[in-house]
């Protein structure tokens, strides 16, 4: 989903109980007049604000002293329909405009003070702020009626306070993430919190295991200890008594052992996430099989080997999701062993990198019995046989389906009788041929992300893939496509951020007229594109790879504006590009112009000092190399040295062997007396590093970019991994948003 941010609050399970109960407060909120002493309260609470935030937006337009016994109709503000008095504000993010997450400096403590008049305030919300404490502790006491209270996303550290929270004995919602408590966990100071049903402690610095002491919660519903420096198993007996737990979150910690048998007692448990973690041990004799009320289960990325048989969820009626993404190759999983038919029907599955069916390679037939599915993820899983069009055919809702890295064959064909809601479709890396069908973007018109890559397929692209209107990655890499590419697909895709069509026989111009895309990168190397590149600048943030085509014409000049140039690939080479070389700043990390038909002087006026490499070779260049300057670590580093300038057999000056003469020589660039004096500076080739980077960081860089750029199949791999997290953006944010919207219509 193009733009998905991941807010920290929208993957949390505890925080859909959270919005379920302000929004039962803003459905009776319809008592217009309010108590005076909480009107004032406000005014002065928004003067705080004001006066120890940033935000420069008129804040909280509504709250003005001239609308007298109005203030329950304020934003941010419920009141009670029958007593007036306000039990609900909403103060989130309104510190927003500091970036506070990036920026420490906007930090600030709460006068807690100024929440004295609101006594019977039931729901506090000032999450979002940055706030880093309050004062005036002693104050809370009169909260005690305090039912919710979000903190979340601030910048508290230390140790809990909950010496102060202790008087805050009604709360049945706490959410502390996303801050900076650190120390072990704060069960054992939690004995008056017996009424409360939503801990959210995720997200922070917390060391150590879960102890004896949470049996003090025995309301409790849901719990997130996420994201922490968590440690130990999870036998702890007092856990598992806690009969009432609906949902459990352990992602991201060091958790380890055995899924302790006592789970079984936990028999309204319908959400278990424990990704990310190092439990171990054989699944089929763990208690998940007996977790019948299980909703959603996340086991991804931990160490669990043996086989492992999908019948074990046969009598789990309520399944929605499973997710179990693995990077081991210890864990089997089994789909087809028994006949069997789940009861389930599934919404998500989540299976890459397993090893599915490693007997047989079917695709899972127990998915023929599913009609609800929305992700369908079993990429990287080596199956086998056609494309599985059933699937699609039985499930309209789906949304996303990744088959990548396996080893289907065959047509694809998409089914004719109904259109897609498909939005992300990756069938990279298999063995489908042929040609693909006339109206494939009429068929799945919502696309955004489309990636046929490292297949067979072949044949002109169908003029029906304009009609992609929202795609915003389309990769056709690496297959036999060919003919001109239609006309409305560079005029018409208009979201499209990344394009790639390398390796491929397409050919004719792309950059014509019509050419009216702004990407993040583009790819058309190894084809038979022919034209020049538009005088008018591109519109490509980060690269542009067009090597190994049939291209001509010079080199324009906004391919050295540091403005308008790509920021770290601008590969030209074996092309017919003519003529010299054009002066300017560019600040393009890697720069290939060699194997084409540039002649004449380098020019002295082409300011390489951001450039990492420049390659030359295979050219018709005459005289001088320049000279650019750099510190003495350079020759720490390795250069392409002479090999950048091989094949210009009139180019010379260091590094090259070749001296220049008196009069093929280019004059040197100005330099200001303070540059050319200094001794610890010197000439060196057009590999330019600047001097604001530190050695590790050059180091790192020019590793990375050099193996990318040379190794075609690493470079392949560094994209799939990019490709990936944007996929999981893309499920993390469409998969949330629906469980936080099911919870609301509950």
């Amino acid at each position: 989903m193009k733009g998905v941010s991941q807010n920290f609050s929208m993957g949390w399970p505890l925080v859909k109980s959270l919005l379920w109960a302000l929004l039962l407060f803003v459905q009776i909120h319809e008592h217009k007049a309010c108590i005076e002493e909480e009107r004032m309260g406000l005014l002065e609470l928004k003067a705080f604000l004001k006066s120890y935030t940033n935000y420069t937006k008129p804040l909280l337009p509504t709250w003005v002293f001239e609308t007298k016994g109005e203030c329950c109709s304020w934003e941010r503000v419920n009141c009670s329909t029958t007593t007036g008095h306000v039990i609900n504000l909403t103060l989130s993010n309104i510190n927003e405009e500091q970036e506070w997450f990036y920026d420490l400096k906007g930090t600030w403590f709460l006068n807690v003070s100024l929440l004295q008049p609101f006594k019977e305030l039931r729901i506090l919300d000032l999450s979002n702020n940055g706030i880093s404490g309050w004062l005036g502790n002693e104050e809370l006491v009169n909260l005690s009626n305090l039912e919710v209270l979000n903190l979340g996303g601030n910048h508290l550290n230390g140790s809990l306070p909950f010496k102060e929270l202790a008087y805050l004995n009604n709360l049945k919602v706490l959410i502390l993430g996303g801050n900076e408590f650190d120390g072990s966990l704060p069960f054992k100071d939690m004995s008056n919190f017996s009424s409360l049903e939503i801990l959210d402690l995720s997200d922070n610095y917390f060391t150590g295991s879960i102890t004896p002491y949470i049996k003090a919660l025995s309301s409790l519903k849901a719990i997130s200890l996420s994201e922490n420096w968590l440690n130990g198993t999870l036998n702890t007996p007092e856990l598992c008594a806690l009969k009432k737990l609906e949902e459990i979150e352990l992602a991201n910690n060091g958790f380890e052992g055995m899924l302790p048998p006592c789970l079984n007692n936990l028999t309204s448990l319908s959400y278990l996430d424990i990704s990310s973690n190092r439990f171990n041990g054989n699944l089929s004799s763990s208690p998940i099989a007996n977790l019948t009320s299980l909703e959603y289960i996340d086991l991804s990325y931990n160490l669990f080997e043996g086989l492992f048989s999908f019948n074990l969820f046969a009598n789990h009626s309520k399944l929605k999701v499973i997710q179990f993404l693995s990077d081991s190759n210890k864990l089997d999983i089994e789909t087809e062993n028994h006949s069997w038919d789940p009861l389930f029907q599934l919404k998500v599955l989540v299976l890459p990198n397993c090893n599915l069916n490693r007997l047989t390679g079917n695709f899972p037939k127990f998915l023929l019995n599913q009609h609800e599915l929305e992700v369908v993820d079993i990429s990287h899983s080596k199956l086998s046989g056609s494309f599985p069009i059933w699937l699609l055919e039985n499930n309209t809702r789906l949304q996303m389906l990744n088959l990548r890295s396996n080893s289907f064959m065959g047509e694809f064909h998409l089914p004719s009788d109904h259109y897609m809601n498909l939005g992300w479709l990756d069938l990279s890396d298999n063995h489908f041929d042929g040609k693909l069908q006339e109206d494939i973007g009429k068929r799945i018109p919502k696309i955004e992300y489309l990636n046929l890559s490292r297949n067979q397929f072949e044949g002109n692209l169908p003029s029906s893939i304009s009609d992609m209107s929202n795609l915003w990655v389309l990769d056709l890499s690496f297959n036999n496509f060919s003919g001109e590419l239609p006309v409305d697909l560079v005029a018409n895709c208009t979201s499209l951020d990344v394009l790639r069509l390398s390796n491929n026989n397409f050919h004719g111009e792309i950059f014509s007229k019509h050419f009216n895309l702004s990407l993040v990168a583009i790819e058309l190397q190894n084809n038979k594109f022919t034209g020049t590149l538009p005088v008018v600048p591109l519109k490509v943030q980060l690269l542009l790879h067009i090597s190994n085509n049939h291209m001509t014409g010079t080199i324009p000049l906004w391919i050295v504006n540091r403005s308008m140039a790509p920021r770290y690939v601008v590969d030209l080479s074996s092309n017919s590009f003519e003529g010299q070389i054009p002066c300017g700043l560019t600040s393009s990390d890697i720069i290939n112009l060699s194997n084409n038909l540039l002649s004449g002087l380098l020019p002295s006026c082409l300011n390489l000092w951001d450039v990492r490499h420049v390659l030359l070779q295979g050219n018709k260049l005459t005289g001088s190399l320049p000279k650019g300057k750099l510190p003495d670590f350079k020759a720490q580093f390795g250069t392409f040295g002479k090999s950048s300038y091989k094949g210009n057999p009139f180019l010379c000056g260091p590094p090259l062997e070749k001296s220049c003469t008196g009069t093929d020589e280019s004059p040197p660039s100005p330099r200001k007396s303070s540059e050319t004096s200094d001794g610890k500076w010197y000439q060196v080739d057009l590999l330019v590093f600047s001097t604001s980077f530190s050695v590790s960081y050059i180091i790192f860089f020019m590793g990375v970019a050099s193996v990318l750029y040379i190794n075609s199949h690493w470079r392949q791999q560094c994209f799939n991994l990019i490709e990936d997290r944007i996929y999981w953006c893309y499920y993390f944010a469409l998969n949330t948003l629906k469980r936080l919207a099911n919870r609301m219509c509950r």
